[in-house]
């Protein structure tokens, strides 16, 4: 069975182990620390998600969704 979870920026810089840390979750999320600053106060998800499946994590934006 997928395990499959969606969640936002915002919640994953409260995870202990990031810790808030900016530099450290971007380069978890392959993505670049300006992209971050810019979607971390999307709390509604409206412009971006970051989808859990089976351990990997992959960040999406508007201009990503629906690409693979």
């Amino acid at each position: 069975m997928k395990v499959l979870e969606i969640t936002s920026i915002r919640e994953l810089l409260l995870m202990k182990v990031v810790a808030g840390n900016q530099c450290l979750l971007a380069r978890f999320l392959k993505i670049n620390r300006g992209t971050l600053r810019k979607y971390k106060d999307d709390m509604n998800n409206e412009r971006h998600v970051v989808i859990i499946q089976n351990g990997k994590y992959t960040f999406m934006n508007e201009c990503t969704q629906g690409r693979k």
